[in-house]
């Protein structure tokens, strides 16, 4: 006899993977994340002003985040010029080639900390 699992949410219910949270330290509110969506994407929502499209395959480093809390996965490789061994370990990444697989908390440290961090 199988038994039914009780899903929570109606994204569960219906068989999609539930939008995941992003807060950005300094911006002062949440974003959701869709499935599969990159980080950065999610950030562009919580830009104050024009926010610069930058090259989105990692190679330009403006959008180097440091992940708080929560866990991403990549979307491909980080360029070793804007996230070296070192950075890595202390949880650094690009925004452009990770999605969260858990409700993230990150700081902007690149260049476009100032499209989204008041009084920058």
């Amino acid at each position: 006899m199988i038994t039914p699992q009780l899903l929570s949410t109606p994204h569960e219910q219906a068989g999609l993977t539930p939008p995941t949270a992003i807060v950005v330290m300094g911006v002062g509110e949440t974003q959701m994340l869709r499935p599969s969506e990159d980080l950065l994407k999610a950030m562009s929502r919580l830009a104050r002003t024009r926010f610069p499209q930058a090259c989105r395959s990692g190679g330009c480093g403006i959008c180097k985040i440091q992940l708080l809390e929560g866990s991403v996965r990549p979307l491909g490789p980080q360029s070793r010029t804007h996230i070296s061994e070192k950075d890595e370990a202390e949880r650094m990444f690009l925004a452009c080639r990770c999605t969260p697989c858990s409700p993230v908390r990150i700081e902007v440290i690149g260049k476009l900390r100032r499209f989204l961090i008041k009084d920058q």
